[in-house]
């Protein structure tokens, strides 16, 4: 036999190769279209469970927080007006505090007494913002507000009802 390979052997020789080489690259693009498809199935879930772990969305109408005793201590909901109110309580369950918004878009922050009862608002309307001191009995002691031409007003009142001094 002859070292000298014919030009037919030669020619089957690199078809062989070639053949080789189409299979590689077949194999090479069928894992890469695997891959990008994992990708594609793995992203989405990848972001959900990153936003669960650092910025987690709870929604609901009413939150409630309970202290040790499982007393309530505080809420956050939505109110009668269907705008946002938070409520926070003492350890014996009576309102002391809320913030919120009202049926006109007014926010509101009201203070109260160990009662319950409503001792300081202050608001901010549509014409202007205010600070609104009650007493025990439920009457207006104290006004701040500015007007809606710009004014300053300050106002006592008397147990009666009536303007003590005024100040514009």
């Amino acid at each position: 036999m002859s070292d000298t390979i014919s030009p037919t052997e030669q020619l089957l020789l690199r078809v062989e190769r070639i053949e080789r080489q189409n299979r590689r690259l077949r194999r090479s693009l069928v894992g890469l279209a695997v891959l990008c498809a994992l990708g594609l199935v793995a992203l989405p879930a990848w972001e959900a469970a990153s936003q669960a772990r650092g910025r987690a969305t709870i929604d609901g109408d009413r939150f409630v927080l309970r202290n040790s005793s499982g007393k309530l201590v505080g809420a956050f909901g939505v109110n009668d007006f269907g705008t946002a109110n938070l409520v926070l309580l003492d350890k014996e369950e009576r309102m002391r505090a809320t913030i919120g918004v009202n049926d006109r878009g007014d926010p509101a922050l009201v203070l109260a007494s160990p009662s319950g009862k409503q001792r300081l608002t202050i608001i901010h309307t549509s014409e202007g913002p205010g600070l609104v001191m009650l007493d025990h009995n439920d009457k207006p002691r104290l006004v701040i507000a500015v007007e809606p031409e710009g004014r300053g007003l300050f106002q006592l009142i008397d147990p009666a009802g009536n303007a003590a001094w005024t100040q514009q």
